[in-house]
């Protein structure tokens, strides 16, 4: 920890030289109810009146322990709006706040440590404060302890963190909310002035906490949430310029990684009591654009029919029940697959004749997280790649080559990985886009292709309707021989 303290001492020295900012008042709120860790930090961020110029970014850090199980992490401006004239006998209204995302810059150290530098939309003078809001998603951070539950048992986890924020800047006041999912908790570290309002935790507020603290926390309490993972999905969307459709298939593979089940599975005590299922998963909920249709979930079996379809403000909304209940370290695999209208998603530039299809990276799966995703579009035969990215895509796309009916060449399969994401991640700024050429030429491949297979059937047909194919040399009858052959009829009278 000393060393890990001395790296991001070194780390922030060049960028805090110019400026000294405080934090005057930290408010972090870390919701534990669902399997996700959601810190949320509200910050006032003071530049003293000491200090040599105006500052123009705030450092944020993540240590290699949680960077690694680090999903998602943003910066924002809380911009105070206007209030509102309170009537006469009411109280003076709340400040509340409008948020600004800020641009950040992403660093890794060598041991593992994230740095962001937020920059600020306008430089913080001397004196002057703002607020900011810092927001991380965190997975597999919980523990189930103890590992394995008889059925119908509630189902207890450890979490560990920090009693204080981990930052690089001193804190004059600093208070953490820990919100559970229940009131029932195990046990918990305590660090003087610690309680307990309902399902929340408050440590602090603590006074004049130093640069770079950390003060271990744990907290062992009762969460029923489904801890369900994707260990992997792989999703391919296909563009048919012909049909105007996009053709999006979705495989999964499926684990529940809460607490393993002790004892014999018991379905009758879930008909009977279907509340008795608790930490177990019986339905898997995803949201598919509004516009899909052609909706099939399969398995390795065949079609599964356990499913419900219905739309809302969300979009089209799609409940999947397994075969099964899930239970910890139990796993299923299946597949859904559904279309879309093409010209929702594939654009045209007038000028250079490119064509951009912008996409959902990640499927839209409640309460799940992705450990690893493979996302392919399959474009027509005979475009012209250009470029696919996506702000999830770790590393460039990979192209290859698919032969499907009617091909010659095969098709372009660009190929995007990505991993560690959840629901958050199928919103539009996280789309995956690609950019193509088609030609006019290239869309005709495929009907003159069936034109000349029927006009080639038929010529062959006309031509064995020609040929004599016997084997037998041709032999010539005599004319006599032909009039006896000839049929004789009585002459009337």
């Amino acid at each position: 920890m000393q060393q890990k303290r001395a790296l991001l001492v070194l780390l922030c020295a060049a960028a805090a030289a110019s400026c000294a900012l405080v934090n005057r008042q930290v408010t972090r709120t870390v919701d534990l109810t669902t399997q996700f860790a959601y810190h949320n930090v509200q910050v006032e961020v003071e530049n003293t009146a000491g200090a040599a110029e105006a500052a123009a970014a705030y450092l944020v850090l993540v240590p290699a322990g949680q960077a690694r199980s680090m999903s998602l992490a943003r910066v924002s401006e809380m911009v105070p709006l206007p209030l509102e004239e309170p009537e006469e006998g009411e109280e003076a209204p709340q400040q509340r706040y409008s948020t600004e995302p800020l641009a950040a810059t992403k660093s890794v150290a060598e041991d593992g440590t994230v740095t962001y530098e937020a920059a600020l939309r306008e430089p913080l003078a001397a004196g002057a404060s703002v607020k900011l809001m810092v927001e991380f998603f965190f997975t597999h951070t919980m523990t189930a302890v103890p590992e394995a539950i008889p059925q119908g048992e509630h189902q207890t986890v450890v979490y560990e963190e920090s009693h204080v924020w981990f930052t690089p800047y001193k804190s004059t006041s600093m208070v953490t909310y820990v919100k559970l999912p229940s009131t029932h908790v195990v046990s918990r570290t305590e660090k003087a002035p610690t309680s307990a309002v309902n399902e929340t935790l408050i440590y602090g507020p603590y006074e004049r906490v130093a640069a770079m603290s950390w003060d271990n926390m744990r907290v062992h309490f009762e969460n029923d949430s489904p801890f369900i993972t994707i260990t992997n999905v792989e999703r391919e969307l296909e563009v048919s310029h012909w049909g105007s459709n996009l053709a999006v298939e979705e495989h999964y593979w499926v684990r529940h990684d809460g607490a393993r089940l002790d004892g014999e599975f018991r379905r009758l005590e879930i008909q009977r009591a279907p509340q008795s299922l608790l930490s177990g998963v019986n339905s898997l909920h995803m949201v598919l654009p509004l516009s899909a249709s052609g909706i099939y979930y399969r398995d390795e079996v065949g079609n599964v029919s356990t499913s419900e379809v219905f739309e809302s403000d969300r979009g089209v909304e799609l409940e999947l029940v397994p075969r099964f209940p899930l239970f910890g370290g139990w796993k299923i695999a299946f597949y859904i697959g559904y279309n879309l209208p093409l010209s929702s998603y594939l654009f045209k530039d007038s000028e250079t004749g490119a064509r951009k299809l912008v996409a959902p990276f990640a499927p839209a799966v409640d309460s799940a997280v992705v450990d690893h995703i493979t996302t392919r579009v399959i474009l027509p035969e005979g475009c012209k790649f250009v470029s696919a990215e996506s702000v999830l895509a770790k590393g460039p796309a990979a192209l290859s080559r698919r032969k499907t009916y009617l091909d010659t060449v095969g098709r372009t399969v660009v190929e995007l990985e990505s991993g560690n994401l959840f629901n958050e991640h199928s919103k539009e700024q996280y789309q995956l886009t690609a950019t193509y050429y088609a030609s006019a030429l290239a869309m005709l491949q495929e009907p003159l292709l069936l034109i000349l297979g029927f006009f080639v059937v038929f010529v062959v047909c006309i031509l064995v309707r020609r040929l004599d194919l016997s084997i037998a040399p041709a032999v010539e009858v005599p004319a006599a021989a032909k009039d006896a052959a000839k049929p004789k009829h009585p002459k009337r009278n």
